[in-house]
């Protein structure tokens, strides 16, 4: 198992910020989860059949993040792009 950050950009159909009620951008969310290793695009597409369902005429991608202790920040491994169906190991 490995310990991700998965951050959700969501935008309007026309990449516009997403905004609260009170008008404040909430254009990402950003929670933890453990992945069996190797199952990441797995995750990742069940993800964005969820997401695509809820939001079908947005422009939505998700990110894995592995934190770096040595540098202390976030590195980006995988990538989904859903309006593209696109898988990206970095």
């Amino acid at each position: 198992m490995e310990n991700y950050s998965v951050t959700i950009e969501n935008r309007t159909k026309a990449m516009k910020a997403v905004r609260d009620v009170e008008g404040n951008n909430r254009s990402t969310l950003s929670f933890d989860a453990n992945i069996n290793r190797g199952s990441e695009e797995g995750y990742l597409n069940q993800l964005a059949k969820t997401l695509k369902t809820w939001l079908p005429d947005n422009q939505t991608s998700i990110e894995l993040s592995v934190f770096n202790s040595i540098s202390g920040t976030y590195m980006t491994m995988y990538s989904f792009y859903i309006n593209e169906n696109r898988f990206v190991k970095h």
